[in-house]
């Protein structure tokens, strides 16, 4: 008999310039984004739930309260969320970005360039999944430093002691 249920991490994948998914973030200007190259989660069966921590820093001084919000467009191997397509590349469909799963958004603290973290929770269920990132701030063009942005998730196991 399980008498309680702990979350497990797992291994963590990197969406960057460098990472384990194509993400080029660096100089994307307001109003605009950047998509990843497609994440293949496995055709085994994968968890659901996945911990995200993500990373940027602005070039100019920033407004605070304003945001850079995360999407992640699933698909099943044929049809990508927001019509978008796969491969590391300028995103500029701010309509598409309903049709996404919105996983979060980092919250510009500070009014200096410095970097700006946060972290949270969302779910997917598709096997596949490409990143999209949209620069929601007014005026401010994100650092030109590809090592300044970084997008990690770690998938969240349940498992009964």
């Amino acid at each position: 008999m399980v008498s309680a249920i702990y979350q497990r991490l797992g291994t963590a994948v990197t969406f960057a310039s460098a990472g384990d998914v194509v993400f080029s973030a660096a100089s994307v200007a307001f109003a605009n984004g950047r998509k990843s190259a497609q994440c293949d989660r496995g055709a085994t069966p994968q968890s659901q739930d996945y911990a995200w921590r993500a990373k940027c820093a602005l070039q100019a001084t920033p407004v605070l309260g304003e945001t850079i919000d995360f999407y992640m467009a699933t698909s099943d191997g044929t049809i990508i969320d927001g019509t978008t397509t796969a491969g590391d590349a300028a995103f500029t469909d701010v309509d598409a970005l309903p049709n996404m799963i919105y996983i979060g958004s980092l919250y510009v603290d500070t009014t200096t360039t410095a970097s700006i973290q946060a972290s949270g929770v969302f779910s997917m269920n598709e096997r596949y999944g490409v990143l999209v990132m949209w620069n929601a701030t007014a005026a401010e063009t994100l650092s030109a430093t590809a090592g300044d942005h970084s997008f990690i998730v770690r998938p969240m196991y349940p498992e009964g002691q």
